[in-house]
């Protein structure tokens, strides 16, 4: 790929950019390059979120780094169930 795309969890990456500005980035791509819009996949909470995980990537503990590393990307991580509501 042209630009090459940073390494995320090593050295600066985009840990030295604010969360606002790789927010856009997520949303809505850069243009002439590699990197999609997720407009159209996530929503507004879930870029927050790869966001600011992005941001802090410097500060996260191995073990996180290694959930990451083995967690498909292709399918979301376990959520425990949602109680049923109360009548």
């Amino acid at each position: 790929m042209f630009p090459k795309p940073p390494e995320l969890f090593n050295g600066k990456g985009v840990t030295d950019d604010p969360a606002w500005e790789t927010y856009w980035k997520a949303k809505n791509g850069i243009r002439l390059t590699g990197m999609p819009a997720f407009k159209e996949t996530l929503n507004d909470t879930q870029i927050w979120q790869v966001s600011v995980l992005l941001a802090n990537a410097d500060k996260i503990s191995p073990a996180v780094k290694s959930a990451l590393a083995t967690t498909p990307a292709t399918q979301p991580s376990p959520l425990p169930a949602a109680a049923p509501p109360k009548k």
